[in-house]
């Protein structure tokens, strides 16, 4: 297969990816999804037609690493991509060549080098001036020893997938021109203009990575382990593991969970500081955990209810088998390095007001119990 060295203009390529309803993502960034680097390199043999010299055989390629995208949520833009890359051409500007005689001789005194390589997104198999990769080096001097090629970095548009599910992220069009363009001293072109032959191209498409998206609703079932230190307890309070069932959006990063608490779990105080007593409690969250993330930090309310069903002091039970005394509350928690895939750990402080219902005892449970500076460790794990 024959193809031009010469890139394809935009207009044409904007003409044709409208035509077939191709999209590039908005300049926007979205959620930090996961990326690696993936590099690529391509060369192609090339003929060049000069009037004055007949023909120019000579090779041209590049080299690129992009750090491109391996996840991504449906209807969320990922990052801008990344890239850094090298192009070269074996056209010889070597003092004393033909070549250079004639620029030389045509005024040239420098000249510049640009390089484009085709790449589309999801698989179309046109490239789209928005997401082909260019660089450029410019006003290189046509004196002593000259290298042909050019470095150069920049990043491309964050990508959109409307579908979950293992979609092609980036396409290669095996299309790329590396073309140098030779100057006169004001700037101007020389009668040359660009220099870009004709070259050999692989006669297909090739896909160049694969990115896993998923879906921006979901349900996930975690367990959560709960333990708390009541401020005027002796120790950690193990409040067991509970079902923690998250129905979240990863596009608005909020999210709802049921929890599953239900353990009886006796946890031993000094009255007064001096006084031993012990309480056994049962807690429960009476409604929907709320809550949202950005990246991997996240924060939650959680709603508890701590029911008292005993209580003794000096070993003397003073509440037995209640029902009715308990304490409602809620708990905000926070975390950091958390992820809907593994989980996480989220701590916080909270108060926990008077109880009531508790008719006799109610007076010795709120010197125990009711206070400030409670803390709560809750780690959910997949």
């Amino acid at each position: 297969m024959v193809g031009s060295g010469r890139f394809l203009a935009a207009s044409m390529f904007s003409v044709v990816a409208v035509a077939l309803g191709l999209a590039v993502a908005p300049d926007v960034a979205g959620a930090s999804p996961g990326t690696s680097p993936l590099t690529k390199s391509d060369t192609q043999s090339c003929h060049l037609e000069l009037a004055d010299l007949g023909e120019i055989t000579y090779t041209q390629g590049f080299s690129i690493t992009l750090d491109a995208p391996t996840e991504a949520t449906a209807g969320v833009p990922t990052e801008r991509i990344p890239y850094r890359g090298t192009g070269t051409t074996s056209l010889d500007l070597a003092e004393g060549t033909p070549l250079r005689t004639a620029l030389v001789s045509a005024g040239a005194t420098s000249f510049d080098i640009d390089v484009t390589i085709g790449v589309a997104y999801y698989g179309t198999n046109l490239p789209d001036p928005a997401t082909s990769p260019r660089w450029s080096k410019s006003g290189i001097p046509l004196l002593g020893e000259v290298v042909t090629s050019a470095s150069g970095e920049g990043t491309l548009p964050p990508m959109v997938f409307a579908d979950a599910g293992t979609r092609i992220g980036l396409m290669y069009a095996s299309s790329f021109g590396v073309t140098i363009t030779p100057r006169k001293a004001d700037g101007s072109a020389t009668a040359y203009g660009t220099l870009a032959g004709y070259c050999l191209a692989q006669p297909w498409f090739q896909e160049w990575n694969r990115v896993e998206v998923v879906a921006a609703a979901f349900h996930k079932e975690f367990t959560a382990r709960t333990t708390t230190r009541l401020a005027h307890a002796t120790g950690d309070a193990d409040l067991g593991d509970g079902g923690f069932a998250v129905d979240g959006d990863r596009v608005t990063g909020t999210f709802t969970a049921a929890l599953s608490l239900d353990k009886s779990q006796p946890v031993s105080f000094r009255l007064l500081n001096l006084i031993p007593a012990t309480a056994v409690l049962r807690v429960s969250s009476p409604a929907r955990v709320t809550g949202s993330t950005h990246g991997t930090d996240i924060s939650a309310t959680v709603p508890l209810a701590f029911n008292l069903t005993e209580l003794s002091v000096f070993g003397i039970p003073t509440l037995k088998e209640s029902k009715t005394c308990r304490s409602l509350t809620s708990v905000d928690l926070t975390g950091h390095g958390f992820s809907f895939e593994h989980g996480g750990v989220l701590r916080g402080v909270y108060r926990l007001p008077p109880f009531a219902d508790c008719g006799i005892s109610a007076r010795q449970a709120n010197l125990l119990l009711n206070a400030d500076g409670n803390t709560m460790t809750f780690t959910v794990a997949s």
